[in-house]
């Protein structure tokens, strides 16, 4: 992990707390290391919704959601749109497979647009198709988003 690089220590620290949460309680300490590295864990605890403490010389617990994640900022609309997008997703199967979930076709163009305007996908027109390709800002998110089970 390079401490200078917020990607690489965001992914490695949630990586870590996604491994070792069953295991019991989880707490992150914010304390030492370059700030990139603090800043990302304190980022962490917020995505994965566990406890954060500061402790230099006495602890102090940092004010975080414990149990809340990061997917539950987003409206199902958009939550659905992020487990729909695999790599490059052409705009029509990603709304019929949207509204096969029960979703309204105006609901999911508000939610594609409510993703691109936060960075997270962007709209490409190939050969007079749109298609939506996530973000480097994405892959960042895309564990808070799992694929549904398909049919057995």
């Amino acid at each position: 992990m390079d401490p200078f690089d917020l990607g690489d220590c965001l992914e490695a620290i949630e990586e870590w707390v996604r491994r070792v949460r069953g295991l019991g309680l989880v707490r992150i300490s914010a304390t030492g290391g370059t700030k990139i590295l603090t800043m990302a864990a304190i980022l962490a605890a917020f995505h994965e919704g566990v406890e954060a403490w500061y402790c230099d010389p006495d602890p102090v617990r940092l004010p975080v959601l414990r149990g809340v994640g990061l997917s539950q900022s987003f409206l199902p609309a958009e939550q659905a749109v992020m487990q729909l997008v695999r790599g490059s997703t052409s705009l029509d199967r990603l709304l019929k497979s949207a509204i096969d979930r029960s979703f309204a076709r105006r609901t999911v163009l508000g939610a594609v647009r409510s993703l691109a305007a936060k960075g997270l996908v962007e709209q490409v027109i190939e050969s007079g198709h749109t298609f939506l390709r996530p973000t480097p800002r994405f892959s960042l998110l895309r564990h808070h988003f799992p694929e549904e089970p398909g049919k057995a």
